[in-house]
């Protein structure tokens, strides 16, 4: 089976009440990085579910985004001392879209309509009006969605909302994460790394 490796660079980072205690995972390996590579994935998709939070909104955040290759298994965190919400949900899935080796379909499930309705159905016509929306007022974390764009180029990506706190175990797995990456920025725990969780099934 395929082994994971992370490129280990900094980055800077990009943003619901949440809970105080840490979430229970067991990582193999844990660094800080900017981008996670998966060498000669066995699957012939990703599998992700994908989650962001803010105390305040705006306010302190984090991010986490859990992905499963081949039975393999990948989980990216991160967090901002000072963002909002939606930045944090839409950071989760770009960070999850560049894990992912370019040819490999991606399914990106998100408790966010605001991700999923931006990359599915609002995002041709902010491009198609020079980045504002219907309103004619500009688009909101433009430079996210402008990045988001550049990643789904030449993807296969099928994008999946997936209703919150309704006790779907990896959805509510992403949301503790992100939580807790939340109370760290909260903390004063930094901005400008990600964790990186590396574990095999």
């Amino acid at each position: 089976m395929a082994r994971a490796f992370a490129d280990l660079t900094s980055h800077k980072i990009l943003s619901s009440p949440c809970s105080k205690r840490p979430p229970h995972f067991t990582p193999l390996k844990q660094s800080f990085s900017s981008h996670l590579f998966i060498e000669n994935p066995m699957s012939n998709e990703a599998i992700i579910f994908t989650d962001g939070a803010c105390l305040g909104n705006p306010g302190p955040g984090g991010y986490a985004a859990v992905i499963t290759i081949a039975g393999e298994e990948q989980v990216i965190v991160g967090r901002d001392r000072s963002t909002t919400n939606n930045k944090m949900e839409m950071t989760a899935a770009i960070k999850a879209i560049e894990a992912v080796p370019q040819g490999l379909p991606i399914v990106i499930h998100s408790d966010s309509q605001y991700v999923i309705k931006g990359a599915t159905e609002w995002l041709r016509g902010w491009k198609a009006k020079g980045w504002r929306k219907a309103d004619g007022k500009p688009v909101l974390n433009q430079d996210l969605w402008m990045q988001m764009d550049v990643l789904m180029v030449g993807r296969k990506i099928t994008w999946k909302w997936v209703k919150g706190h309704a006790g779907h175990p990896e959805n509510e797995r992403a949301d503790r994460l992100a939580n807790w990456e939340a109370v760290r920025a909260a903390a004063g725990a930094g901005t400008d790394s990600t964790a990186v969780e590396a574990a095999t099934a």
